[in-house]
């Protein structure tokens, strides 16, 4: 995704500042406001959109979402990549794999990995799938012997990447107006403060 484009009504903002009859000053600093109100409200609702789809905790989302003022406008910023399972919950080894809350891990084993358990998988087992193990890829520090199976190894990941696309996809104008209705009230504010 390239990125969410925001087409705000431009006559609306112009008769805003006409009404109040504000500054070039007051009208940068009520954008400034409203644009970063705007992007706590995209993350906030992405991240409970996610959250609510997946059956996670919005804390597991937490990291992935970064926001920057640009001069021009604002970035959010998501990432996109799998979560580790051991962030969803409690991690259960079964006969058939591993199994944390409602994820099924086929063919995995648990494992720690820098000091907390982790899901893996070896690449020759028949249940492995780079869709669901395309976490790390672990290989040993020494040579092993030839027609060894056991390595490489992958970490299994819960995959999101297609969920945040949804959260985002079609609110485009529920974003815009939003940001309206904040730039609108930054504007009053800025200037009441003459």
């Amino acid at each position: 995704m390239d990125g969410l484009r925001l087409d705000i009504d431009n006559a609306a903002m112009q008769e805003m500042i006409r009404q109040i009859g504000a500054t070039p000053y007051q009208v940068k600093l009520a954008t400034r406001r409203a644009l970063r109100r705007l992007a706590n409200h995209i993350t906030t609702q992405t991240k409970r959109s996610v959250a609510q789809s997946l059956g996670i905790t919005q804390k597991a989302l937490q990291r992935r979402y970064y926001q920057k003022a640009v001069e021009d406008g604002l970035q959010v910023w998501v990432g996109t990549q799998g979560i580790s399972p051991d962030i969803l919950g409690t991690l259960r080894q079964t006969k058939t794999g591993v199994r944390v809350r409602r994820w099924n891990f086929p063919g995995a084993f648990i494992a720690d990995f820098r000091g907390k358990p982790r899901v893996w998988i070896r690449e020759s087992s028949r249940h492995y799938t780079p869709r669901l193990y395309s976490g790390i890829k672990a290989a040993p520090k020494k040579e092993l012997r030839a027609g060894s199976r056991r390595w490489p190894i992958y970490q299994g990941l819960v995959p999101i990447h297609d969920t945040v696309l949804t959260a985002f996809s079609g609110r485009e104008q529920e974003f815009a107006d939003f940001f309206l209705k904040q730039f609108q009230h930054e504007l009053e504010y800025a200037g009441g403060k003459k």
